[in-house]
């Protein structure tokens, strides 16, 4: 997982995330999965209520470019998505400085009616 503004400064401090659903695989073949990413105590605003749902998280995503091909976990290609400023975010009702957006869900929509 690569670092970014919302982890802790110490880069012997590993990142805090999670992906919470099943990668969802692509029409070509890749998988794409949302994933919160906890931020760290060392760089966000103080929780305003003593409850995990009032700790700072963000969103980002990831899509996985050739699992596929069955490759050694070194060589597994990751493109990130919606990193650092980039994050989504949204504010805790009453204290709009404090992001607790968490476990982003994919999903596939019909293609009903629609015109290209």
């Amino acid at each position: 997982m690569p670092r970014s503004k919302w982890d802790n400064p110490d880069p012997a401090v590993p990142a805090n995330w999670i992906v919470w659903q099943r990668p969802l695989r692509l029409s070509e073949g890749k998988h794409f999965a949302g994933f919160t990413r906890w931020v760290s105590p060392k760089v966000r605003p103080p929780a305003p209520m003593p409850v995990w749902w009032a700790e700072a998280s963000v969103v980002e995503f990831m899509r996985f470019e050739n699992v596929d091909d069955d490759p050694e976990p070194g060589d597994l290609k990751i493109r990130w998505f919606m990193r650092n400023e980039r994050a989504l975010t949204v504010g805790l009702i009453g204290h709009p400085e404090v992001p607790v957006v968490q476990e982003p869900s994919v999903v596939t929509l019909p293609m009903d009616g629609c015109s290209a």
